[in-house]
Formats: structure tokens, C-alpha cells, sequence
């Protein structure tokens, strides 16, 4: 099983890595999207809610140690994971809910926070991942097929054509 809150960290990942025109921009759209960070002074609840994904195959369990970088020694105990075999499939569930629903909410401000959000999934989906082990090139997938993306109004499905558009070659098979 993948958490919402898993989730939600690995795309807030990709999100701080979309290339946006302005800085500033990008910042107000992550801020929009994510809410705002623990500790800011100005509470802000995100536009993007997560729903747990669940595999049809029964996970593997494994264990990794973090090591510090100069010494290599372990730098806490070790974590428990669970691995999914390549080609698992799970259903990924994201919900959009645009507010404050009053003269604040702009049309333009919508379209701009879809846009970044598919470019956001598509770091997450091939480039970067969803898994303990994505710096080895683990949690990618390799393609999107657009039968099974389903966009609500469907008006709006184009923008997130970029998810079905491209086929992943740097998927690390191995187990």
C-alpha cells in the first residue's frame, strides 16, 4: 500500500523540481496546491487531497540501513520496507478541490495549477519515482495509458495529456 501522506511527499518532491517560468510563481502554486508548510505563520490548507493506492499482489518486505556519506557507518537503525515486483499494478487517486469558491478563485488560476500538477506527476511517475529506493531508479513506471486516466470535468483531460504521451525507458526492472 501506498499512504496519502507518501503520496503527497513524493509529489511535493517533484513539484520543487518542475522547471516554472518565475520562481516566485512556482512558490505560490506549490503553497496553492500542497498548503503551507508546517510552522509558516499563515495556515493554508492544500488544494490536492491523496487516497491510498493498494496492489493486487502481496508486497515483499526488506530492510534498509541509511548511512552517513563520510563515515559509512549506519546512521540509525535499519527501516523496514515493502517492495512491489516490477509491472505491479495500483490504482493512483488525486482529487483537486479549487477554493476559496468566491470572487478570490480565478478561472486562469485553475488552469495554471493543472498545468503545473501534470508536469509535477510526470517528474514523480518517470523521472524521480515513488519509493524508498528512487535514487536507484526504483518506484518509475513506464507508461500511462490514457484509457486509464480519467479526468473530471473532462474538458480539463488535455492538460494532463503529457502522462500518456511518452514511454519510460530508464525503468529499473530488477527486484
Amino acid at each position: 500500500m501506498v499512504r496519502p501522506s507518501t503520496w503527497k511527499g513524493h509529489l511535493r518532491f517533484a513539484a520543487e523540481r518542475v522547471e516554472w517560468e518565475k520562481e516566485e510563481d512556482k512558490k505560490k502554486i506549490i503553497q496553492r496546491l500542497f498548503g503551507s508548510e508546517s510552522g509558516e505563520e499563515k495556515s493554508l490548507k492544500g488544494r490536492i487531497y491523496f487516497f491510498p493506492t493498494f496492489f493486487e499482489e502481496e508486497a515483499k518486505r526488506d530492510v534498509i540501513t541509511p548511512l552517513k556519506r563520510d563515515t559509512r557507518t549506519p546512521v540509525s537503525g535499519p527501516i523496514s520496507i515493502e517492495i512491489m515486483k516490477s509491472k505491479a499494478e495500483g490504482e493512483f487517486y488525486l482529487l483537486y478541490i479549487p477554493y476559496p469558491k468566491e470572487k478570490d478563485l480565478r478561472e486562469e488560476e485553475v488552469k495554471e495549477d493543472l498545468k503545473f500538477l501534470a508536469e509535477a506527476l510526470k517528474l514523480m511517475f518517470y523521472t524521480y519515482g515513488f519509493s524508498a529506493k528512487k535514487t536507484s531508479g526504483f518506484g518509475v513506471i513506464e507508461k500511462l495509458k490514457e484509457d486509464n486516466i480519467e479526468v473530471h470535468p473532462g474538458d480539463k483531460k488535455d492538460v494532463f495529456s503529457i502522462l500518456y504521451t511518452r514511454v519510460n525507458n530508464n525503468v529499473n526492472h530488477s527486484v
